[in-house]
């Protein structure tokens, strides 16, 4: 009753992001063809709000329309894509706390110290369909080449220029990228869009409709950059040290958290039709020194 929704659109925004391949998966469960699978427009509200038991046992919450499992590059794209298409009721869960804004130069000031992540054509013109290319340009650094390393060649790589391609690549750390994205969802689409930080989903329960599945959730407190928007999925409240067990009934949920996600490991369980492949890496591990960190007068 449940299949992997693997939309053309999603799979764009992911391909371009990610450059020559996805390197973020993405993974959903839909209902059947033909059955309604977004509900009316509603915030997840304390009637959600449930231990696992309460929500196997008694009635189920409140159905939520759509829930995308992981805050990052791939979540926040596919947010902000289906909130372009006239969707609403979209929840963004994920469990680290909200990114730090773009422009903080105090955090952003040492490229070295970050995941850079290089933009090419598919990913530039794949943020560009997203209407967000400008919000992201500004915080990119252009680049005309490479190096590259493979096993057994050169230690100190070979050097690559590349004068002949259309688009020059553009580099941005990975996470400066999910704060411009956030930015753009908590600024212009928050009518469609809401973000819950320190949400971690703890498992995924299909109902026997196949109409639906039940995210449980585990929310804990997380710190709040000037930036952040949203909060804990629920209303629960989140305690220092323990967190809050709470759980969401939804039409359609959207795993963009890795290959290790609840979503994709619910799916695989109980589908035979869906499978987790993980590659093995073989590329070359070159250690980069650091440079140490900026000190003021008085350190």
């Amino acid at each position: 009753a449940y299949r992997a929704m693997c939309a053309q659109g999603l799979l764009v925004v992911l391909c371009g992001l990610a450059g020559a391949a996805a390197r973020v998966p993405l993974v959903g469960y839909r209902a059947p063809l033909g059955t309604a699978y977004r509900a009316p427009r509603q915030s997840i509200s304390a009637a959600a709000v449930g231990t696992v038991a309460e929500s196997r046992a008694a009635s189920p919450p409140p159905l939520t329309s759509t829930v995308i499992v992981g805050g990052g590059p791939a979540g926040l794209a596919t947010a902000i894509m289906l909130a372009k298409h006239g969707w609403t009721d979209i929840h963004l869960i994920d469990r680290l706390a909200p990114p730090p804004a773009p422009d903080d130069t105090a955090i952003w000031s040492e490229t070295a110290r970050f995941y850079l992540l290089g933009l090419g054509g598919r990913g530039q013109l794949s943020l560009r369909s997203l209407g967000v290319w400008d919000d992201v340009a500004q915080y990119t650094t252009q680049v005309l080449g490479r190096r590259d390393w493979s096993p057994g060649g050169d230690p100190d790589g070979v050097e690559r220029i590349f004068t002949d391609r259309k688009f020059a690549t553009e580099v941005i750390a990975r996470d400066r990228l999910v704060g411009a994205l956030h930015r753009v969802v908590s600024t212009r689409y928050a009518h469609a869009v809401t973000l819950h930080y320190g949400c971690a989903c703890a498992d995924v329960e299909w109902d026997a409709s196949g109409q639906a599945a039940t995210l449980h959730l585990d929310v804990r407190p997380v710190a709040a950059p000037r930036s952040a928007a949203g909060g804990p999925v629920g209303g629960a409240e989140a305690h220092e040290g323990k967190p809050v067990r709470t759980s969401v009934r939804t039409g359609l949920v959207i795993g963009a958290d890795g290959t290790a996600t609840q979503v994709a490991m619910a799916i695989a369980a109980d589908s035979s039709d869906f499978q987790i492949i993980r590659y093995e890496v073989i590329n070359a591990t070159v250690p980069t020194p650091l440079p140490p960190p900026k000190m003021n007068k008085k350190q």
